[in-house]
């Protein structure tokens, strides 16, 4: 596989990712509007968005890459799952 199609394939993921979070933040609010209680930190998502974009903006993609790692993967494990809606 060539270096381009890597890199393309790498930011179609992270895009993938993005609509994920952002998803993750609807679901929240509308969860949050039900009354059922969400533990996550929506600014923390935010500022993943943010700083991955301007990695990319710069061409680090060893930046992003230490993100994933270090930070987007430990922040989506801590998420507790919703175990009962009443």
């Amino acid at each position: 596989m060539n270096s381009y199609k890597m890199l393309q394939d790498a930011m179609n993921m992270i895009d993938s990712l993005a609509e994920g979070l952002i998803w993750m933040s609807e679901v929240k609010r509308l969860l949050t509007q039900q009354g059922v209680l969400v533990k996550f930190d929506e600014q923390q998502i935010e500022e993943f968005l943010i700083e991955i974009n301007n990695g990319i903006e710069i061409n680090d993609y060893v930046l992003v890459a230490d993100m994933f790692e270090y930070e987007i993967s430990p922040f989506l494990q801590g998420c507790d799952p919703i175990q009962k809606i009443s």
